[in-house]
């Protein structure tokens, strides 16, 4: 299981642990994620710092959260990439379509978090 962590400004951070692959942890991501977009979470930063390892699956599953936030109207966002999760996002190029900040906290702070996300979408 996912546990969430909600920083004060309302960003939910996800810090994934073990692995993220096809017969561990890819599945209960798409889980912990749909469970925060019914919770109206829309904000989110998955910390990949303790996750080891990282295969194709796992990278499709990152993909399938990103696109699931934002047809809610929300923004996923990765932090504290692993030194192989960072080569395997850059070697399929995917890396263009997150964005990745070194820190949580870095991750965090760039949300505006002063207008949700819901209102975003109407601007």
């Amino acid at each position: 299981m996912i546990a969430s962590i909600c920083d004060p400004s309302g960003v939910a951070v996800l810090p994934l642990q073990g692995a993220l692959c096809c017969h561990n942890g890819a599945e209960a991501l798409s889980e912990a994620v749909q469970a925060l977009l019914n919770d109206r979470r829309r904000n989110i930063v998955l910390n990949l710092g303790q996750v080891k390892p990282i295969d194709s699956t796992g990278i499709g599953h990152l993909v399938m959260a990103r696109s699931l936030v934002i047809n809610q109207g929300g923004q996923l966002k990765l932090c504290c990439l692993t030194p192989k999760a960072r080569e395997l996002l850059e070697i399929t190029r995917l890396i263009k379509l997150f964005e990745v900040y070194d820190t949580e906290e870095e991750a965090i702070a760039s949300f505006d978090t002063t207008v949700p996300a819901e209102k975003k979408e109407e601007q």
